[in-house]
C-alpha cells in the first residue's frame, strides 16, 4: 500500500514537473556576435566567420548573411569567398530581425611579399627586407610587365630571373602603384647587414651556416637549375637565400647625376661556386646586363626613417 503510494506521489511530481517546463518562456535572443570584425582577404581567398546568438540557451538560433557588395565577396552560411579587390560589409542578423552585427572585410589584388624587420645599429636605421628573393607569382600578380619574355617560367615559388635592373624598377613602381607602399631595392649596406644576420650574426661564412649546403643553391648542389625559394635553411634573421639561387640586384651608390644609381648584384647563385655565395660575395660585372641568373629582393623602410644613419 505504501508502495503504490509513493509510486502515486512521483507520478504527480512528474506531471508538475512537465508542466511547468512546457509553460517556461523560451528565453529571448538579446544579440549577436561575430568572432571577426574585421577580415583582409586575397582574391580567391576564402574564410568562415562564426556567429553566436546570445545568450547561449537561447531558443532560436538561426541567422541570415548578406554582403553589401557581392562583386568583392559573397558569403554563404558564413563562408566568405573574396571576389575582387575592394571592400565589402559582411552582415549577420537574427531570425527575428532586431539584432545585427557586421565584419569588414577587405580584398587586395594579391599577396604581398613577406617582410622580416631588420633591428638596425648606430650606423644604419631598422628596416624590412623580403623574406625570400620576388617570386615569379609576385612578378605576375603585381606587374604588367611579362615575366616569361625569355620562357623562364619554372613555377610560381621559384624566383624571377633573368632579370635586368630597369624591368626590377619597373616591377617595383607596378607594385608600389597597387599597395600604396615604397618598395625598393636594398642599398648594398642593408643587403649585406641583412645577410650577415644583422644584430643577431654569429659570424658566419655563408648567410646562416659555415655549411653552404644546408643554406644555398650553388654549383655544387644545384644541378645547374634554380630552385624554389626558401626550400633551405634561413639565417639567424629568419631570411632565406641570400647565398646562392640568384644574385641580387642592389643600390651600390646613389646619384642624382645623369648616370642615375649605380647597380651590383649580390649573393652568389644556383651557378656560382661556393666561394662567390659567401655573404660579402659581389658581382660588378652585371653592369647594366641580365643573365639567367640575376634576381632581386625588396625593402620597405621602418617608420618612415631614413634607412642610412650617419655614423657617429
Amino acid at each position: 500500500m505504501k508502495a503504490n503510494r509513493f509510486l502515486h506521489v512521483l507520478a504527480v511530481v512528474a506531471l508538475l514537473t512537465a508542466a511547468m517546463v512546457s509553460c517556461k518562456k523560451p528565453k529571448e535572443v538579446t544579440g549577436v556576435e561575430l568572432n571577426k570584425t574585421e577580415l583582409t582577404l586575397v582574391v580567391g581567398d576564402t574564410e568562415t566567420l562564426i556567429a553566436t546568438v546570445l545568450p547561449e540557451d537561447a531558443e532560436n538560433k538561426v541567422v541570415n548573411w548578406k554582403s553589401n557588395d557581392r562583386l568583392v565577396a559573397t558569403v554563404s552560411n558564413g563562408i566568405i569567398t573574396a571576389k575582387a579587390a575592394g571592400t565589402a560589409l559582411i552582415t549577420v542578423t537574427t531570425a527575428d530581425g532586431n539584432k545585427t552585427t557586421s565584419c569588414t572585410v577587405t580584398v587586395k589584388p594579391f599577396k604581398e611579399p613577406e617582410m622580416v624587420f631588420v633591428e638596425g645599429n648606430d650606423s644604419i636605421g631598422s628596416f624590412y627586407i623580403g623574406k625570400y628573393p620576388v617570386t615569379q607569382k609576385l612578378w605576375k600578380d603585381a606587374s604588367e610587365a611579362p615575366y616569361n619574355q625569355l620562357n623562364y617560367n619554372e613555377g610560381d615559388n621559384y624566383p624571377a630571373h633573368y632579370i635586368h635592373v630597369s624591368w626590377a624598377l619597373s616591377f617595383i613602381q607596378d607594385l608600389n602603384l597597387a599597395t600604396g607602399k615604397n618598395y625598393r631595392l636594398p642599398s648594398y649596406v642593408e643587403w649585406d647587414y641583412a645577410a650577415k644576420g644583422g644584430n643577431k650574426s654569429k659570424g658566419y661564412e655563408y648567410s646562416g651556416s659555415n655549411n653552404i649546403d644546408e643554406v644555398a643553391w650553388y654549383a655544387g648542389n644545384s644541378n645547374n637549375s634554380v630552385h624554389p625559394v626558401g626550400t633551405k635553411l634561413p639565417n639567424e634573421l629568419g631570411i632565406y637565400d641570400m647565398s646562392g639561387n640568384v644574385w641580387e640586384w642592389v643600390v651600390y651608390f646613389y646619384s642624382t647625376g645623369p648616370m642615375g644609381n649605380g647597380y651590383r648584384l649580390y649573393g652568389g647563385s644556383y651557378c656560382s661556386s661556393a666561394d662567390n655565395c659567401r655573404a660579402l660575395s659581389y658581382y660588378s660585372g652585371g653592369g647594366n646586363g641580365y643573365e639567367k641568373d640575376f634576381g632581386f629582393r625588396l625593402v620597405l623602410e621602418a617608420n618612415n626613417k631614413s634607412v642610412i644613419k650617419n655614423k657617429k
